[in-house]
């Protein structure tokens, strides 16, 4: 997976993550009015770079009390322990990270592993569940949780087998990998993108379904800066799409959070800032204009902010642009014609803007 060093540089690691669940339910009125789950978990990832390690234990109990045929309340507490760490890298005779050929840290084999972050302890939160027909849910959580108040819900709704909307709400202790995966497992199966048009900056973030049951998702959260360290992820999501006809489209739009961990005692290693942050937005449309040709265009909009002042004194990032393309499939010859038009801006410097233009066919055997 792709990691981001202190250094600027993008390198590339490999993460490897296990994860074991157990669960065991009884439906309110079974043996009580209300009704009981009892859940525990175990999560470890190891990352190659610097021998980074992730590991949680995990264990809670929930109730689930029905006050009317619709509205439900929840509470549950629960224990964790989670600890993430990494050995420190070569450095030279500055103090500077060395860097292998392939621009990752060199691992000192020799040094202690050193902690980023830990806790160690319960935590408990309680929340409402509405659900007034089988096409809406909505759920949320407050309760404490890393040492501050913490805040998680979801929502759906499908307002037709075509239409659906979804927003998350998150909160807690990630890792790219662990992030990346989980972003991933949310997703649709069965969704829509405009890879047609071939472009290398093709993926703005957002994922829409094809159907109202699942209307997608977004990986913004994860790929607004790509990091070694771990952090506190959170957040909010949402995406909506629709389909009439030969039409369809879709909307993202969201917000995330990230709170940084680091070793304070590792040589050569520093954190891009406490925290960083970022908004962003999406639209996309598709039309099929005949069974073998169509039409797809994407909008988007990304602000981001590293909490660490740049040569300008401002730590915002913005960028934005959009493609449009048309395709059409003689038999196996596939047939491309796309445009694309970018700007880049970083604090109160002038905007960079490129454009893009891509006629292409492939031929499938």
């Amino acid at each position: 997976m792709p990691a981001w060093v202190g250094s600027g540089s993008i390198i590339t690691t490999i993460s490897i993550g296990n994860t074991v669940t157990a669960s065991a339910s009884v439906r309110p009125g079974a043996i009580a009015p209300f009704g009981l789950t009892v859940s525990g978990a175990y999560d470890r990832e190891t990352a190659s770079q610097l021998k980074q390690r992730y590991e949680g234990y995990y264990g809670r109990g929930d109730i689930l009390q029905p006050i009317s045929p619709y509205v439900a309340l929840t509470a549950g507490v629960g224990y964790e322990k989670i600890e993430t760490s990494q050995k420190d890298p070569v450095v030279d005779a500055t103090g500077t990270p060395v860097l292998d050929r392939d621009g990752r840290f060199v691992t000192n084999e020799a040094s202690p592993r050193r902690v980023a972050y830990r806790t160690d302890g319960i935590y408990y939160d309680a929340g409402v569940v509405w659900r007034p027909n089988r096409r809406t849910s909505v759920e949320g959580h407050v309760g404490r949780r890393y040492g501050s108040l913490s805040y998680t819900g979801t929502a759906t709704y499908q307002a037709s087998d075509s239409v659906g909307l979804a927003v998350n709400v998150y909160d807690g202790v990630q890792t790219f990998g662990r992030q990346l995966r989980t972003g991933i497992g949310n997703l649709p199966t069965s969704f829509l993108s405009g890879n047609q048009q071939g472009f290398g900056q093709q993926f703005n973030g957002c994922v829409f379904g094809s159907t109202g049951a699942q209307p997608g998702g977004c990986l913004n959260d994860v790929f607004q800066s790509i990091s070694t360290a771990s952090y506190r992820a959170r957040g909010i999501d949402g995406v909506i799409s629709a389909t009439r006809g030969r039409s369809t489209w879709g909307a993202g739009i969201g917000y995330a959070n990230r709170k940084l961990y680091a070793p304070r005692l590792a040589p050569g290693l520093v954190v891009a800032g406490l925290d960083d942050e970022s908004y962003y937005g999406q639209l996309f449309y598709t039309r099929r204009l005949t069974p073998v040709s169509g039409v797809n265009a994407d909008l988007f909009v990304n602000y981001y902010d590293s909490g660490v002042d740049d040569i300008t004194g401002d730590t915002g990032v913005w960028s934005y642009g959009g493609t449009g393309t048309y395709f059409h499939n003689f038999g196996r010859l596939g047939t491309t014609a796309s445009l694309g038009l970018y700007s880049f801006k970083v604090g109160d410097l002038d905007s960079d803007w490129s454009a893009q233009a891509l006629i292409g066919a492939r031929y499938q055997f």
